[in-house]
């Protein structure tokens, strides 16, 4: 991985939501997910996705 692509594709997770956060950092779900998962804006709608993407390891293809 070059520094560029750092920069542009896993430096920006620092700012996603703190329960997205939480649970990226141990690696309960795939950075590509927790992005995906933060584009919905409404919180409980968001908590909800996560909660079901972790529980039945759900995939970006998955709906």
């Amino acid at each position: 991985m070059t520094w560029e692509s750092f920069v542009k594709n896993r430096l920006p997770l620092l700012n996603l939501p703190d329960d997205i956060l939480e649970t990226l950092r141990p690696g309960e779900i795939a950075y590509t997910k927790a992005t995906a998962i933060a584009r919905v804006k409404n919180e409980l709608q968001r908590q909800s996705l996560l909660k079901k993407v972790i529980n039945e390891h759900l995939s970006l293809r998955d709906k």
